[in-house]
Parts: structure tokens; sequence; C-alpha cells
């Protein structure tokens, strides 16, 4: 939601704050799917 309003108060970082967002939704499914391999 953070990234959103980013983009929407600065347009021309649009870029840079997207990949950040999308790397770290990445990151976070990776910790999610580890912990689920993990436990069983």
């Amino acid at each position: 939601m953070a990234a959103s309003t980013a983009v929407g108060r600065n347009p021309g970082a649009s870029t840079k704050i997207l990949v950040q967002s999308i790397l770290s939704i990445a990151f976070a499914e990776a910790i999610v799917f580890y912990a689920l391999f993990l436990v069983r």
C-alpha cells in the first residue's frame, strides 16, 4: 500500500519503487515457502 502511495506522489520514481516492492514481495514469499517445507 505504501508503494502505491509513493508512486502517486512521485510518478517519476515509479520504476524504482515498483522494482523494490516486487523484490520484497518475492523475498517474503520465498521465506514462507521455506518455512512451510522445513516445518514438515
